[in-house]
């Protein structure tokens, strides 16, 4: 019953939006689009389910983790500037409706554009279509570099532009935004309050025939106050007191641990694609700098091979964080410390995993995809080890 409530608020919400969007935008001519995904999987470990974010962490058959649906809508005025506006309804959340995107765009020059509003935040090469399945090869994109994280889109100004040298093109994205969301979902569910400000992203691709080079960035200021009072005010504070440790070498244990410090994003990538086949990868490395989390790193390497109507991918994806590397053991010398500290920095930086993903897309008619794809893993943890599992859906866009 909640479900269904939730299910008709979400179109009620829908409607209400595309209603006031055509309001307010009468005079002007409106294009709408729209999206979605609809896929079951199933994930079977072979001892416990290694809880990665919206990905087959209940028992069963789900149809719930890579089904959505998305809405576009935007309008043209004869001034250069655009208006657009993106809802995503997903599974996992009731098909409770998100504004995904919304933003007015201001035309400078054919090559440069300004953009007010929620923006995309340039985190991996295919950021702008992550949601879009049909709009990529996989049955969904690399699980270890395309996460799923809150910070995916924030509030801010951009400026796009794009350079053509002979058989050069270089397209270049420069943000500064603000967010506040949901961080270490894999801690609590739903996850904890996080506010990124001044976040300073950049975005190149570099275009030379058929190949194509990608970096970009993120470096921000981090109000990290929820999950200190969450994760280390709870968890670690009253063994910290109850160590034996002299105040000084408590509070610098603490400093080391806390996450009101600077947050970095980085990423590369490339695609090189020849007649049918094509070749690409993604490697990106992001974490709150010398506090409790450590540094993250995360890649795939996928080759792909088109035979018309179908596409045959196999890519090979890896994550892992490493809690002993970070500097507050190192820095800290008293014993109890030191164990309190490695005991935490292991239950909270334990994502360490890699997969192997073989998927098939078949082109049943424009706009419309039949996908499936077998996966197999292994986690660092011992009460993971092995797991396997396997989806099958539609996507489409319209």
């Amino acid at each position: 019953m909640k479900s269904k409530f939730r299910l008709k608020n979400g179109l009620l919400s829908i409607l209400f939006a595309c209603n006031l969007f055509n309001v307010a935008q009468a005079q002007q001519p409106i294009s709408v689009n729209g999206f979605g995904s609809v896929r079951m999987g199933k994930l079977i470990p072979s001892k416990d389910n290694p809880k990665l974010v919206e990905f087959y962490n209940d028992d069963g058959l789900s149809f719930a983790d890579d089904t959505l649906f998305g809405l576009q809508l935007q309008a043209e005025s004869d001034n250069d500037l655009s208006y657009t506006l993106q809802l995503i309804g997903k599974a996992v959340a009731d098909y409770k409706p998100e504004v995904s995107l919304a933003f007015v765009k201001y035309q400078l020059n054919p090559n440069h554009k300004i953009k007010f509003g929620r923006l995309a935040v340039p985190l991996f090469a295919q950021s702008d279509v992550q949601y879009i399945g049909y709009a990529h090869d996989y049955s969904r994109l690399p699980k270890a570099v395309y996460y799923r994280f809150d910070f995916e889109v924030a509030d801010g100004v951009a400026f796009e532009g794009q350079q053509i040298y002979q058989d050069f093109s270089l397209n270049y994205l420069l943000q500064l935004t603000d967010f506040k969301g949901q961080v270490f979902k894999n801690q609590l569910p739903g996850g904890i309050e996080l506010k990124l400000h001044q976040m300073k992203n950049f975005r190149l691709e570099l275009n030379y025939q058929n190949l194509q080079l990608f970096t970009g960035g993120i470096r921000a200021k981090t109000d990290g106050s929820q999950l200190n009072e969450v994760l280390i005010n709870s968890r670690v504070l009253p063994a910290v007191l109850a160590s034996g440790a002299s105040a000084i070498e408590q509070q610098n244990f603490l400093s080391g641990l806390n996450f009101n410090k600077n947050a970095q994003y980085t990423f590369v990538g490339f695609r090189w694609q020849q007649q049918a086949w094509k070749l690409e990868g993604e490697h990106a490395r992001y974490g709150i700098n010398d506090s409790a989390d450590a540094a993250s790193t995360s890649e795939y390497l996928a080759l792909s091979y088109r035979f018309d109507p179908y596409i045959l991918s196999l890519h090979h994806e890896r994550a892992t964080e490493n809690p002993h590397n970070l500097a507050v053991l190192r820095q800290t010398t008293d014993p109890v410390l030191r164990q309190i500290g490695a005991r935490f920095a292991q239950a909270l930086n334990n994502v360490d995993y890699r997969m192997q993903v073989l998927s098939l897309r078949y082109d049943l008619q424009p706009g419309l995809c039949l996908k499936a794809d077998l996966f197999r893993g292994h986690h660092r943890l011992e009460n993971i080890g092995t797991f396997k599992g396997f989806s099958l859906g539609v996507d489409f866009v319209f």
